[in-house]
């Protein structure tokens, strides 16, 4: 009997110190397991699948904004700009807005520089509005796009703009749009809310290849977007009486 109460305290010293052992291998397993520091500190992250559907909206975005440069490409025409010695080319971006006919936004001061022989001749220019009227050659004239007649914003579009190798396009959003008379334009133009840049003298299709219409200066720093319809009538101004010292 006096054997049994050593080796029973024994026992029980032996059994509670694997009860600790393990409660402390099963903290420790876990802190491994759930860490309270990286739960409270990480950042949802994104899954490669996540990842693969952001970029495949983003390449469809620019094959719409490459497709909607090559339906309106045919209607385009690249201007070389007459610059002083020592300056960089410039250039300016024409559209065919009636058959035989195109205009394009000349920045004061600024004159066409047409080679000798060029079939494209400059028909009017109208400095107040920094338009000029362009004759295109003949069987040519049916080369122009169509237009838009209700545009309400709130969608992406292709901002197309001259380029060293012809026109080039990105892509822009476009809100709120509000419609204004605007009495230089003689009628209804587009002003483009919020923080939409849209350069002077570029202009907006949407990516069915259909025209909004070119930008125009408003002020001094603001913007506005002209339709077709306001394009083809300062056209029409222009080519019945252009203005006196039109080339």
């Amino acid at each position: 009997m006096e054997d049994l109460a050593p080796r029973s305290s024994r026992d029980t010293r032996l059994l509670a110190l694997v009860i600790i052992i393990a409660i402390v291998v099963l903290f420790v397993l876990a802190q491994f397991r759930f860490p309270l520091a990286d739960a409270r500190t990480t950042a949802v992250t994104t899954g490669p699948l996540d990842r693969l559907a952001a970029r495949g909206t983003f390449d469809d975005l620019a094959a719409a904004v490459l497709s909607s440069l090559r339906a309106a490409e045919p209607a385009l025409v690249t201007l070389s700009l007459e610059v002083q010695e020592g300056e960089p080319s410039a250039r300016a971006l024409g559209v065919r807005v009636t058959p035989g006919f195109a205009v394009a936004r000349l920045a004061a001061g600024r004159r066409v520089a047409l080679p000798a022989g060029d079939t494209i001749t400059v028909r009017g220019i109208d400095e107040a509005r920094e338009l000029v009227a362009l004759g295109m050659p003949p069987g040519d004239s049916q080369r122009f796009p169509a237009a838009v007649y209700d545009f309400a914003g709130f969608t992406y579009v292709s901002v197309v703009e001259p380029a060293a190798g012809g026109p080039t396009a990105s892509p822009a959003f476009i809100g709120r749009v509000e419609s204004i008379v605007d009495d230089q334009w003689g009628g209804a133009v587009l002003v483009p809310g919020g923080g939409a840049t849209l350069p002077v003298g570029s202009f907006v299709f949407l990516l069915d290849g259909r025209l909004v219409g070119l930008v125009a200066t408003r002020g001094e720093t603001g913007r506005i977007i002209v339709p077709l319809a306001r394009l083809e009538a300062a056209l029409l101004q222009l080519t019945l009486s252009p203005p006196e010292g039109t080339p």
